[in-house]
C-alpha cells in the first residue's frame, strides 16, 4: 500500500510493470585483428580515437594495414574499436591469424572483447590462396558465433571487375553459411601515407566499418550505409573507376562498388551480403538488424531464466519484445502501417508445449518486415504531342 497523502495536492505514485525491458546492444564496435610494429600480443585493446591506438600500437606504418585501415575506421565516423595485434615473428598464414580458441591467440583473442560486432582481418589480401580461404572461412565461421558481421577485404590480385567476379563465383560458396554475416567491397582504395611520397592502395574493410558507425549512429541499423551520402572520408581515388555495367554484374554476385561521381566524390554504391542469391539475407542491413534484435533479446532476456514456465511468463516476454520493437517501428526499422502489420512475438501455449515447459523450455516465435533499401529507382518519360498550350 503506498503511503496515504498527508497534505492536498497532486500525488504521483510509480508501479513496477511487471516486465523487464529489453535494452539494445551497441552496434557497430569494430575488431581489428592483424600485424602492428608494437604492442601488447593477442590482448584486445579498447580504442575510441586514433590517438588512443597511437599510443599502444603506434602511428600508421606502411608494413601494417591495420594501421591504416583504424585510422580509415575513424575517419569515417567509428567511435569504438578493439584492436589486437599478432604474434610478431609468425608468419603470416591463415592458421595463424585465425589462431587457437582455447589459448585465445589470432582472431580469438576478441573472445576478451565484451562487445565486437563489425569484424576484420586487414592482412587478409596478402594471404596465399590457401591461406585466404582458411582464414576467411575462419572469421566468418567466428563471426556467425559471436552473432557478428564480417567485412572481407578482396586478395591483393583482384584488381579488375573481371577478377572480382571470378572470386565471388569461386571463393564465398566454400566459406559456409556464414556467408549471410559479411560483405566485400570493390575496388580498394587509395590513400595519402604522410610518411611516404607514394600512394598507398588499401582494403575498403576499414572505412566502409567507420561509415557503418555513422549511419548506425545517424539513422540506424537498419539503414544501408550506401549512397551519394555515403561518402569514403580519407580517400584519395579508387583504384579501379568502374563502369554501370561492371557494377551491375557485381552486384547480382553480392559484390558491392565503389564508385565517384561527379559532384559527390568516392561513395559507397551497394549494400548486398556475401549471400546475394539469398532473398532474405540478400542485403546487409536487413541481415544486421537480424543480428541486433537477436543479441539484444538475449541479452536482456536472461532474467527469464529459471522462472516458472507459465502463461505469466510467456505474457511478460511478449510484453517485453514488444517494448523493445515498437520503437524500432516508430523509427522505420519496419514495413508496415501497423504494429501488428510490421512484426509480431509469439510466445504461449502454440509455442512451448507441456514437453518444453517438462525440460525448462521456453520457445520465443520473432518475426519482423524489414525495410529494405531502393536499389533500383525506375523513371518513366512519356513523350507527348500536341499539348495544349496556356
Amino acid at each position: 500500500m503506498p503511503n496515504p497523502p498527508s497534505y492536498p495536492g497532486v500525488y504521483v505514485q510509480t508501479l513496477p510493470s511487471g516486465a523487464p525491458a529489453i535494452t539494445g546492444v551497441s552496434t557497430a564496435i569494430a575488431g581489428f585483428v592483424g600485424a602492428l610494429s608494437r604492442g601488447p600480443v593477442n590482448t584486445p585493446v579498447p580504442c575510441f580515437t586514433f590517438a588512443d591506438f597511437e599510443k599502444t600500437f603506434g602511428g600508421l606504418d606502411r608494413t601494417s594495414p591495420t594501421s591504416f585501415q583504424v585510422n580509415q575506421f575513424f575517419l569515417n565516423g567509428g567511435t569504438q574499436a578493439w584492436v589486437s595485434r599478432l604474434a610478431p615473428g609468425a608468419p603470416l598464414t591463415g592458421p595463424a591469424i585465425i589462431g587457437d580458441a582455447q589459448a585465445q591467440t589470432g582472431l580469438h583473442a576478441l573472445d576478451a572483447a565484451p562487445v565486437a560486432d563489425l569484424l576484420m582481418l586487414p592482412d587478409l589480401p596478402a594471404l596465399a590462396p590457401n591461406d585466404y580461404r582458411i582464414a576467411a572461412a575462419g572469421l566468418l565461421a567466428y563471426a556467425q558465433a559471436r552473432r557478428a558481421f564480417a567485412l572481407i577485404d578482396l586478395p591483393a590480385a583482384v584488381t579488375t571487375p573481371a577478377a572480382a567476379a571470378a572470386w565471388a563465383r569461386s571463393v564465398p560458396p566454400r566459406l559456409g553459411p556464414g556467408i549471410i554475416n559479411a560483405a566485400a567491397y570493390f575496388p580498394n582504395i587509395v590513400v595519402i601515407d604522410p610518411a611516404s611520397p607514394a600512394p598507398m592502395a588499401l582494403g575498403p574493410s576499414g572505412t566502409m566499418a567507420g561509415l557503418y558507425a555513422l549511419t548506425d549512429q545517424t539513422r540506424g541499423v537498419w539503414k544501408a550505409p550506401a549512397g551519394v551520402t555515403a561518402t569514403l572520408a580519407g580517400v584519395d581515388r579508387l583504384a579501379y573507376a568502374m563502369t554501370d555495367t561492371e557494377n551491375a554484374a557485381l552486384t547480382r554476385l553480392g559484390i558491392n562498388a565503389l564508385r565517384n561521381f561527379a559532384g559527390y566524390g568516392n561513395v559507397a554504391w551497394g549494400a548486398r551480403t556475401l549471400a546475394a542469391a539469398s532473398g532474405d539475407w540478400a542485403y546487409l542491413s536487413v541481415r544486421r538488424l537480424a543480428l541486433y534484435i537477436e543479441q539484444s533479446l538475449t541479452q536482456s532476456l536472461q532474467w527469464a531464466v529459471f522462472q516458472p514456465n507459465d502463461a505469466r511468463l510467456w505474457a511478460q516476454i511478449r510484453a517485453s519484445v514488444g517494448g523493445f520493437l515498437q520503437p524500432l517501428f516508430l523509427q522505420g526499422a519496419f514495413v508496415g502501417q501497423t504494429p501488428s502489420q510490421a512484426y509480431r512475438c509469439i510466445c504461449d501455449a502454440s509455442t512451448t508445449t507441456p514437453a518444453d515447459q517438462a525440460n525448462g523450455v521456453v520457445n520465443i516465435v520473432i518475426s519482423f518486415a524489414p525495410m529494405r533499401p531502393a536499389e533500383f529507382v525506375v523513371i518513366t518519360l512519356q513523350q507527348r504531342a500536341g499539348l495544349p498550350s496556356s
